[in-house]
Formats: C-alpha cells, structure tokens, sequence
C-alpha cells in the first residue's frame, strides 16, 4: 500500500489547477464556492491508498473505469462519493466499546464489517453502471 505522503500527492497532482494554491486560496474558494479543497483532496488520497491495495476492489475498478473511457479523476470520484457515503454512515452509527479493553463490542465491529462489504460492493457495481 502506498503511503498517505504518496496518496496525498497523487491527490494533488489529480488537481493541477491546485498547484499554486496558498492556504488563503483554499479558504477564499470555501468561503466564495463552499468547497473545501483540504477534505476533498484527503479524499481523493483516501481512495489512492484504497487502490493501492490490492485486497480491496478499488484499484481493479478505477483501472476498468478508464478502460471503459472514464478519465482518471472520474473513476477516482466516482469511488470517494462511495467512500464519503460510507464514512457518514459510519459517524452516524452508534459506536459501543468494551469498557474493559476499549475495544469495539462484538456488535459493532459486525456492524463495521457490513458497512466494509457494503462499501466494497458498491464500488464493484460502480463497473455495471
């Protein structure tokens, strides 16, 4: 798997229109446009690492989608909308934790597991789209 230093300038270099961008860039383009560049661009990185390994379907899928005529940047959106999708599912969801080890409960982490399967699933769907 590739780093997060590696991931975020992957990120980076999927945004060229970014390169020159101070933080007051950023927080202009937040202000005026509402987006924020450094969560979009952390998530960008997020699914850099996701394909970077080998055990999770991104990599295989992002490569199909370019074979199949999507640019780079598409197929890496189209699987951070899956990933951001997820990540709220998982703020949402009550988190209990074993007092005793500070690990999460056995239903919880069952929980996890499904959002993890449910997520991969999509992300393979996103070729039969």
């Amino acid at each position: 798997m590739i780093s997060e230093d590696e991931a975020r300038e992957k990120a980076r270099m999927l945004h060229p229109e970014l390169e020159n961008w101070e933080d007051e860039d950023y927080e202009r383009a937040e202000a005026e446009q509402g987006v924020n560049w450094f969560l979009h661009l952390n998530i960008d990185a997020v699914v850099f690492r996701r394909a970077s390994d080998d055990s999770l379907p991104d990599g295989e899928v992002i490569r199909e989608l370019h074979k199949k005529g999507k640019s780079e940047k598409e197929a890496i959106h189209m699987v951070a909308a899956l990933v951001v999708e997820n990540m709220w599912d998982r703020l949402r969801m009550p988190a209990e934790r074993d007092e005793t080890t500070g690990k999460f409960s056995s239903e919880t982490q069952a929980k996890l597991d499904a959002l993890n399967e449910t997520l991969n699933q999509k992300i393979r769907k996103l070729l039969h789209s």
